[in-house]
């Protein structure tokens, strides 16, 4: 009798669980999806330049940074921009906030210069191609009658844009 109901117990959870482990009905599938999203990366090689003699009625001349741009966008643009705000906006200074009489200028060029007191939207630009790209940054620095003697900065940021 013992083995008649252990048996009969053994067969009753067989019946029990053998439906939800296999099913020979409906089959569920699973979508697995993903994003690749666009990357924009932007450098600047050397990240410090110098104009080496700065004196009235010259214009000082660098053409030494490169800037590097890598993307995984066909459409893509690198902003060239001075963070500052206000009439610093644009011009080398130095402290106490005095700046020279002209403003800072930047080119892809060397030949048309843009002066820096508004953002250079598209200092570098594509519409049709990823992949990595270099522009060389001209500088110019026309230096006034009136500007002072000391040592004068300013910092060019180059903001990439990937759209």
């Amino acid at each position: 009798m013992k083995t008649f109901l252990l048996a009969g117990l053994v067969a009753m959870l067989v019946l029990l669980v053998l439906p939800m482990g296999v099913s020979a009905g409906n089959n569920t599938a699973v979508t697995v999806s993903g994003t690749i999203n666009l990357y924009i990366e932007v450098g600047v090689s050397p990240n410090s330049t110098q104009f080496f003699t700065m004196s009235a009625f010259n214009t000082s001349t660098n053409n030494t940074a490169v800037v590097t741009t890598n993307t995984s966008s066909t459409s893509w643009n690198v902003r060239a921009s001075d963070a500052r705000t206000g009439v610093s906006k644009g011009f080398m200074n130095k402290t106490p906030f005095w700046n020279l009489t002209n403003p800072f200028q930047l080119s892809k060029d060397g030949v048309g210069y843009s002066p820096l007191t508004a953002d250079y939207s598209n200092f570098m630009v594509n519409a049709t191609t990823a992949g990595s790209f270099t522009q060389t940054v001209y500088q110019k620095q026309a230096i006034g009658v009136a500007d002072r003697q000391g040592i004068y900065n300013i910092i060019v940021t180059f903001i990439g844009i990937a759209t």
